[in-house]
């Protein structure tokens, strides 16, 4: 059976800010391979990460407290993108321009698409929120793509954050097509090795053409969204967090939250629920959750 894989994305982060995530990682027994890209962060670290257990893979990425002053220019780098160049010559040219949060993808596809071919199971994962309680990856082989929705009150059109993003991206008329669509939050995304590099690979095709790219904004999750409603992603399936996969807890109030007796977060059936997304919103639930964490 091949390996399975985690890949995540760090710039200017502590080691303390994803410390939670690997310990609890390394607690549920997993044992696949986690893979950092990781920009400007010190030597100290890229050591601390190695020392965890993860392959780092240094990448450049020049922001100003987080702002990306290149961006400025998307008007132009959209109408060099837009022309009939190659794919892998608009790759090369977003790696270049793209602010972090659409940048994030074309490393992972790049990656996926050099060296996806050795793994079964694949999460693509931000890594400051995210902390697990069983292996993540445990999961039938065939999976095809599972992409995770946040709170059933979480709709495109009604939320601020989530209207600007895709508003970015498409512009306001896209509202009247998406507005009322359920919001599926990009933070988290797995599925089998083939089909996680098509999701990337298209999101990856029509960020070339979003409207709005701004200097610091995850306007990335409007692009998400429109993929996910309107993308036709092969193997697609858009999971709740009571289907017992992954749970993003952002916007769930506190009081909905299931425990089971020993402090793990469960479904309504009391599942265990493996990953944990935007656990952190909760500090009272943050707290009990570290306070496991044994290094």
């Amino acid at each position: 059976m091949k390996k399975s894989l985690i890949l995540s994305v760090v710039h200017k982060m502590p080691f303390a800010a994803v410390k939670p995530f690997l310990v609890s990682l390394r607690q549920t027994g997993f044992t696949g391979d986690v893979v950092f890209f990781v920009s400007n962060a010190s030597l100290g670290m890229s050591e601390d990460l190695r020392r965890h257990g993860v392959r780092v893979i240094p990448f450049g990425l020049w922001t100003i407290r987080m702002r990306r002053p290149v961006v400025m220019f998307w008007p132009l780098w959209r109408r060099l993108l837009a022309g009939k160049r190659s794919f892998e010559w608009k790759r090369d040219l977003a790696r270049r321009v793209y602010n972090l949060f659409f940048q994030r993808f074309v490393l992972l596809h790049d990656f996926l698409a050099a060296e996806g071919a050795a793994y079964g199971r694949v999460m693509i994962t931000d890594c400051r929120d995210v902390i697990f309680q069983r292996d993540p990856l445990d999961l039938p082989l065939d999976i095809g793509l599972w992409c995770f929705l946040e709170a059933g009150s979480q709709r495109i059109g009604s939320c601020p954050f989530n209207r600007r993003m895709i508003q970015d991206c498409f512009g306001p008329g896209i509202l009247s097509d998406l507005g009322q669509e359920r919001v599926s939050c990009a933070g988290v995304t797995l599925g089998d090795s083939a089909s996680v590099l098509a999701y990337l690979r298209a999101f990856v095709e029509r960020s070339f053409s979003v409207q709005r790219m701004q200097m610091i904004s995850g306007s990335d999750q409007g692009l998400h969204n429109f993929l996910v409603y309107r993308g036709h992603l092969p193997g697609l399936r858009l999971l709740t967090s009571d289907d017992g996969v992954v749970a993003t807890l952002g916007a769930v109030p506190r009081a909905e939250i299931r425990l089971n007796a020993a402090g793990e977060v469960v479904t309504s059936d009391d599942r265990v629920i493996p990953t944990l997304h935007q656990y952190d919103r909760h500090h009272d639930l943050r707290d009990k959750l570290w306070k496991e964490l044994r290094e």
